[in-house]
């Protein structure tokens, strides 16, 4: 057992060793439990099948961008803005969003009645509960050092897990392929917008013409009137368009500036009122050179005129001055403290979009002037000629507008469908052949390592908590150095030469080879070269030679508590005295609860007690037994007060006349702790011999045995350990040494 005491070595690996060999059968026990509920478990655990599925995403930026507004990345930082670009995709991957439009699409397949996500008992899960299931089962990872993101679904069907994977992968791919054209698309819709509205307004100005012409009879106009109205409608349309693409430019603008982080929208704003000299005056010039390209077209000009070239080569050299002037200032008129931090491409773009957005101001606003001038000169034709051309302008304008409006559209559209996202599949998920879960070798290799640790545990903490006596270091434990003159084997399994008859009757008794009923405590005579037989032998020696030149003549045998063998012990060591010509004698002293008496098989009558009260004399009441050498002396009547006797005067006085008369006196006394008979036998006799009983007596019981009888002055000579079982004590030398030596000799011990 474990150290109660600070001064206690600490065990040994054979004393580890005995510990686990006493308590195999617990260990085995915790160990074949615990795997046998880890295969269970392994077996009836539903399976889990988990399907993979990767996806690339491309993180190079435009080369050329707003870098040259804040110098060039170095590759460390490139590689940083990669990462975050990388790990943006990623948590696009994990968010409610890309759960949601999942979920939706899931739920339109032909199959989601048997898809395990969808399963509820009424059949309506909310989309709450939905994301909530299918969140813990998709593992979103990037692969280090790579572009590469890895999706992973998990589901009860291989199927399953494959078809949340893909869905989640194209759900995606949409996702990503509709912002990648978030800039086209939001022009084609605005544009799909116009065309409604262009449509019902040239209807109703061919209505409302028609409806003039019947009413007022007026076919047409003159051809001057005509030409003058074309020219208008040409220039209102022109008006017309360049509003459309004023609208469209803003909404373009607008789109981008909601990509931007609240922290980001602050230098969109910085870059509308960057006001330095250079950029004011560049924008000048620019609605300067936009009102010379409106005077040209109304000159007549043609668009692939040398002077409509030349002032739309002066614009877009003004436009590019512009731009970079305003970077230029923004870098100084602006502190960053991170520019990197920035969506470096999108700001390149919205630089761009706000010099459109000013161009095309300037454009709308020098074709407003010239429709007015134009306007004011229709104005002086007649009534009837002014309402005619009146509606005949606006026709006019509304068919050129929705012409114009119908390429751009077309134009909107090509170019949306060849806008790409930035994101790929690399490989799509398959159904998997095994399920990942429960993993059934893994588990019965974990059940089997935690089973034993977990034994080992039990084992070692028990040892701790026991406070029982289960070997020879236990009570060195509590002996404080007394020395264990023997440990008597258990006589409770089949040893050789005798076997343990179990009957009904109090006394056990054991049949020989020959048949003959043999008292139970002689085990000695029965099997004279049994390990208890040879343990017998060994503490008659040690009691010998322990006092050399005072020999122990006179000994009380007694022990803790009751039930621990000290009877047992008394009547074999008496017989192995006598075996050795010793004539020893055998006192029934427990007078509370005589037991020797009836295991020697003597009748009952006078005794101890007698002799002590005067009643019989000491040679009367000494009987002999069937071992030579042997002898007996009954307790007698049973007094009340027993102690008193084993006390008195009297007392010392029969232990002188038995020591005169016998070799050894060997006294049966009652237990220690429970009465004080045994101290008061003890302090009257040569030595006492303390028996402790494996499994039986505790640690804390025999150390305060041993303190009462040094209380009153007896000698403790030495422990007997009772009850140990060999067969957990493998390697404990003489045992084994004797057996093997004594049966190869082939020869019973001389008596």
């Amino acid at each position: 057992m474990f150290s109660r005491d600070s001064e206690r070595k600490e065990p040994s690996f054979r004393e580890y060793f005995h510990i686990l060999y006493r308590n195999r059968l617990l260990v085995a026990s915790i160990f074949f439990l615990t795997v046998a509920v880890t295969t269970v478990f392994s077996f009836t655990t539903k399976k889990v099948y988990e399907a993979r599925s990767t996806i690339m995403v491309e993180v190079g930026g435009r080369a050329g961008g707003i870098e040259s507004l804040f110098g060039v990345r170095s590759a460390m930082q490139s590689s940083v803005v990669n990462e975050v670009i990388l790990n943006n995709q990623v948590e696009i991957l994990r968010s409610r969003t890309l759960a949601e439009r999942t979920i939706s699409k899931l739920r339109n397949l032909p199959v989601s009645d048997r898809l395990e996500l969808f399963a509820s008992e009424d059949g309506k899960a909310s989309m709450a509960s939905l994301i909530e299931r299918l969140s813990p089962a998709v593992e979103i990872s990037p692969i280090q050092n790579t572009n590469i993101i890895v999706v992973k679904a998990r589901a009860g069907k291989p199927y399953e897990a494959s078809l949340i994977a893909n869905t989640i992968v194209e759900t995606y791919l949409e996702l990503n392929l509709s912002w990648a054209r978030g800039e086209v698309t939001e022009i084609k819709s605005f544009v799909e917008e116009q065309l409604t509205l262009v449509r019902e307004r040239l209807s109703s100005a061919e209505d409302k013409l028609k409806r003039f012409q019947e009413s007022e009879k007026v076919a047409s106009l003159s051809h001057e009137t005509e030409a003058a109205v074309k020219k208008l409608a040409e220039f209102d349309a022109l008006k017309g368009q360049a509003e459309v693409d004023l609208e469209s430019t803003q909404r373009r603008l607008t789109f981008l500036e909601t990509q931007l982080s609240d922290q980001r929208k602050s230098l969109v704003d910085d870059i509308g009122r960057v006001s330095a000299p250079m950029v004011t005056q560049l924008r000048g010039t620019l609605a300067n050179l936009e009102g010379i390209r409106t005077r040209y077209l109304a000159q007549g000009y043609p668009e692939n005129h040398e002077k409509m070239k030349e002032i739309e080569r002066r614009i877009e050299e003004t436009k590019g001055q512009l731009v970079t002037k305003t970077k230029s200032a923004l870098s100084e008129e602006v502190s960053l403290q991170d520019p990197f931090s920035y969506s470096q491409e999108l700001i390149e773009r919205i630089l761009d979009l706000e010099v459109e957005v000013r161009t095309l101001r300037a454009r709308v606003e020098g074709f407003d002037q010239l429709v007015s001038q134009y306007a004011v000169e229709l104005e002086r034709l007649p009534g009837k000629a002014l309402a005619l051309a009146r509606l005949e302008r606006e026709r006019e304008v509304n068919e050129q507008i929705l012409l114009m409006l119908m390429d751009r559209y077309e134009e909107a559209r090509i170019k949306e469908a060849g806008q790409l996202g930035n994101a790929s599949v690399v490989d799509r998920a398959e159904e998997p052949r095994e399920p990942i879960l429960p993993r059934k070798r893994r588990n019965v290799l974990l059940g089997s390592v935690a089973g034993l640790l977990l034994g080992l545990l039990c084992v070692f903490s028990l040892e701790r908590l026991r406070d029982r006596i289960a070997d020879v270091s236990d009570v060195e434990t509590a002996t404080d150095g007394i020395p264990v003159l023997a440990a008597i084997p258990s006589a409770t399994t089949k040893r050789r030469g005798f076997r343990l008859l179990r009957t009904r009757r109090r006394v056990f008794p054991f049949q020989g080879s020959s048949g003959e009923a043999v008292p139970k405590v002689l085990l000695t005579e029965l099997s004279p070269r049994s390990e208890i037989s040879e343990s017998y032998r060994t503490l008659r020696t040690n009691i010998l030679f322990s006092q050399v030149d005072k020999p122990l003549r006179t000994i009380v045998l007694t022990s803790p508590g009751p039930t621990e063998g000290k009877s047992t012990v008394v009547a074999n060591l008496g017989f192995v005295m006598a075996q050795a010509k010793n004539k020893t004698v055998v006192i029934d002293s427990d007078l509370r609860r005589p037991t020797v008496s009836l295991l020697l098989g003597t009748p009952k009558g006078a005794g101890l007690t007698d002799v002590l009260s005067g009643k019989a004399v000491l040679d009367d009441v000494i009987t002999s037994t069937s071992v030579d050498g042997l002898f007996l002396v009954g307790t007698g009547t049973l007094p009340p007060n027993p102690s008193e006797m084993l006390g008195s005067l009297r007392m010392r006085q029969v232990i002188a006349e038995l020591a005169a008369k016998f070799e050894f006196v060997l006294f049966d006394s009652p237990p220690v702790l429970p009465i004080s008979d045994a101290a008061a036998l003890g302090a009257r006799v040569d030595g006492v011999l303390m028996v402790a009983r494996c499994g039986v007596t505790g640690v804390a019981g025999l150390s305060r045995a041993i303190s009462v009888m040094r209380g009153v002055h007896a000698r403790v000579i030495g422990i007997i350990l009772n009850d140990l079982d060999i067969r957990q004590r493998l390697g404990e030398g003489y045992y084994d040494y004797y057996r093997s030596y004594s049966h190869a000799q082939g020869a019973d011990e001389p008596s």
